[in-house]
């Protein structure tokens, strides 16, 4: 438990020095905004699930995937129909993004589509809804099947 601790306390630190150059500015996209993207647990997900109300939560597994249970409110755009849908969610560029897959494989291909799209506040919840579902019990009011 101490060893995970500190492991969450290196990546935060490391975190908040790589997104700092060396004037002061962050500059990653054409239109000088900050850009966001932040790997998160399951844990963080449902954190910030249950307490961010402009919260965009997108799906980029299948739709058979989908139908089998996915977090409350998510939208399903299948990362290989990521760029289809872009005109649906380019709308939704203003609010943070909670974006995840089963694995964390597709939906860390799909980061760059969206910040092509304007996304710049970006949340990966990089170990899947898999996790999730090894602790489902946890997560029963954010999921729905």
């Amino acid at each position: 438990m101490k060893l995970k601790f500190i492991v969450i306390c290196c990546i935060l630190i490391m975190g908040i020095f790589s997104a700092c150059s060396k004037d002061g500015n962050i500059n990653n996209s054409a239109n000088n905004t900050e850009d966001i993207i932040v790997e998160i647990s399951t844990c963080e997900a449902k954190t910030l699930v249950d307490t961010n109300q402009d919260l965009i939560i997108v799906d980029v597994r299948t739709r058979e995937e989908y139908e089998q249970g996915h977090i409350k409110g998510a939208i399903l755009v299948p990362y290989d129909k990521i760029a289809e849908s872009r005109e649906n969610i380019e709308k939704f560029t203003d609010k943070p993004i909670l974006i995840y897959c089963r694995t964390g494989r597709r939906s860390a291909i799909s980061i760059e589509a969206l910040r092509e799209y304007g996304f710049s506040k970006i949340y990966h919840m990089g170990e899947g809804i898999s996790k999730i579902c090894e602790n489902v019990d946890d997560f029963q009011d954010v999921l729905t099947r």
